[in-house]
């Protein structure tokens, strides 16, 4: 879909931020390609069964499901004023608690969201709160249960909540217009415009239906390593980029003391990757997309990030990484390109 590419421009438009104040000596996402950008040693049509994308079928009720569950995922937000809070609806809230008249830490917060029925407080916290209009105020007594690990000095404990109800929130399905996709899927999905917003989908199911019917009988070694390296030089970047050496990076701000955590931890996003890696290339095979020049590299950059001069990139990540990514670019195209709508 389109939002893998908006998700590699956001990568790509961070790296041109990167790479000014440092670069990798080694352009480590480039280590186990090729210079064609095909992972070096390995044909994958040789590991990957791929099925016939000469025409893929796309069900029209398919794409408008997926249009429906994306404009429900970003709703209309309305705040109401002029009805009481009832039982399954959402409302934001003030409260501040106390045991023995003193503000407890933790029993404070402001715009707090609730839904009733489904929020979960203390025993009957919320349900306490039914009837009460936007605007009004109410106190509220609770006692702590018996069991409460989250803050064990509070179990057994009385509180009083003084709450106040802010208002209430009525959230509808989104609409499927440009000024609506501009302005609430652009930041995500890049798109801005329902024709865009359709074509991501199309691309989306046109890649499902290529993994639902094809099949991956093994992932060679160089397919998990070169996953490995791209991984590796995304957080050494960062790590560059804080003046920092890799392991202080990781220990700091990601909570881990070595790649090797990482790489032990991520396992299954390697796999994820790989598994991606080997249905696009295996389609690049097939489809004689081996050669990219200079000049798609240059459109595939202006179309993601904004600007066709690459050479920063070049140098941080390498051309056949650059290459790989305007190809897989082009396979996206080319699926699409395939699909039959019925």
């Amino acid at each position: 879909m389109k939002k893998n590419i908006r998700i590699i421009a956001l990568m790509l438009a961070a790296v041109l931020m990167l790479s000014a104040c440092g670069q990798t000596e080694l352009p480590l996402r480039s280590r186990a390609l090729d210079a064609d950008g095909y992972v070096a040693g390995v044909k994958a049509l040789d590991y990957v069964d791929l099925c016939d994308i000469s025409s893929i079928p796309v069900a029209e009720t398919d794409i408008q499901t997926m249009i429906d569950d994306l404009l429900n995922a970003y709703p209309v937000e309305t705040q109401v004023q002029d009805r009481p809070l009832a039982q399954g609806e959402t409302a934001s809230i003030d409260y501040t608690g106390y045991i023995d008249g003193v503000a407890f830490e933790g029993g404070t917060a402001t715009n707090y969201e609730i839904t009733v029925g489904e929020t979960v407080f203390i025993d009957t916290f919320i349900n306490d709160l039914i009837g009460m209009m936007p605007g009004d105020k109410r106190t509220i007594t609770e006692t702590f249960p018996s069991y409460y690990p989250a803050n064990e000095s509070l179990q057994n404990k009385e509180a009083t909540f003084d709450v106040t109800l802010n208002y209430l929130i009525d959230r509808t399905p989104g609409e499927f217009t440009d000024e609506y996709i501009a302005n609430n899927l652009q930041a995500d999905y890049g798109w801005t415009t329902t024709q865009e917003m359709r074509d991501g989908i199309i691309q989306e199911l046109c890649y499902k239906y290529v993994t639902d019917n094809s099949e991956i009988k093994e992932i060679p070694e160089a397919v998990l390593n070169a996953q490995k390296d791209s991984l590796h030089a995304y957080y050494q970047s960062y790590a560059e980029y804080y003046q920092m050496e890799l392991e202080d990076f990781l220990s700091q701000y990601v909570g881990i003391n070595s790649m090797e955590e990482v790489m032990e931890m991520s396992d299954e996003y390697i796999r994820q990757g790989a598994e991606q890696a080997m249905y696009f290339q295996a389609i690049s095979e097939k489809e004689d997309l081996t050669k990219i020049t200079r000049k798609e590299i240059r459109e595939y950059f202006k179309e993601t990030v904004g600007t066709s001069d690459f050479s920063s990139l070049r140098k941080l990540y390498g051309m056949p990484y650059l290459k790989q990514m305007t190809r897989n670019h082009k396979v996206f195209s080319l699926l699409t390109e395939r699909a039959s709508i019925n």
